[in-house]
């Protein structure tokens, strides 16, 4: 990469300065250009894997039914590449490799003028892959509801299991936003206006499975006051209030 240039170290021993010490190999931690240049690489490493997709030379793996389709994951000093295991597969990551290795070598002075359009692409491309990752957890582990709602389940990962340590701590503050109510369970989602817990007290068998637009006069959007009356407890109904 001929726009970047590396330090040059040179050893002191009783007074005397030796010879120059030249790295050949890699960016230094602390170097200003590594973040920038590991996110051109790595948006290069994706794109050309979308391309290899989209012709059918490569595949991923699903982690549960109707998870999105995962063939790589990016890290600081490791990538992966998720592909079936027969020889036509393995023969296209190869070429893969090696076209991106030779374009990350020619990345060169024309092309420091793309960096800050490349890195607000990659912005956008890190929200996406958050979402694929969201979907994957959702897929695996609530499909039907959300994570406030979520159980461990069996056999859950280190990550997954990481995550539901902080699902208290969200419950206690968190509080979903109304909008037309389709979404919202009665029981299982923290709604209520309440300081310390925004989930209903009320146990009734009417209030299972029932979401938040049922408590709406027919056609209306406003409580139906008799049959909040008639079900909810004094705490739940003074909040609705």
């Amino acid at each position: 990469m001929t726009c970047v240039t590396s330090v040059k170290y040179k050893i002191c021993n009783s007074g005397k300065e030796f010879s120059d010490i030249v790295p050949s190999r890699g960016l230094h931690q602390g170097d200003p250009l590594s973040s920038y240049l590991f996110l051109i690489c790595t948006e290069g490493f994706s794109t050309i894997m979308r391309r290899y997709e989209a012709c059918g030379l490569l595949g991923g793996i699903k982690v549960a039914r109707g998870a999105p389709t995962i063939s790589h994951m990016l890290f600081a000093d490791n990538s992966y590449i998720l592909c079936k295991a027969n020889l036509g597969a393995t023969s296209s990551v190869w070429t893969y490799v090696g076209i991106w290795k030779e374009s990350c070598a020619n990345i060169g002075g024309d092309q420091r003028k793309r960096i800050k359009t490349s890195i607000g692409c990659l912005g956008r491309e890190c929200a996406n892959q958050k979402q694929q990752v969201e979907w994957v957890f959702k897929a695996r582990y609530y499909p039907t509801g959300n994570y406030l709602g979520a159980k461990l389940g069996e056999s859950p990962s280190f990550v997954w299991r990481s995550i539901m340590e902080a699902q208290n701590v969200l419950k206690a503050d968190a509080v979903r936003l109304v909008g037309d109510g389709t979404t919202i369970s009665v029981l299982k989602d923290p709604w209520l206006p309440h300081p310390t817990n925004a989930f209903v007290t009320t146990n009734s068998e009417a209030l299972h499975g029932a979401t938040f637009n049922s408590l709406f006069e027919i056609g209306e959007h406003k409580w139906d006051e008799e049959l909040i009356s008639d079900i909810f407890e004094d705490r739940d109904e003074r909040d609705m209030s």
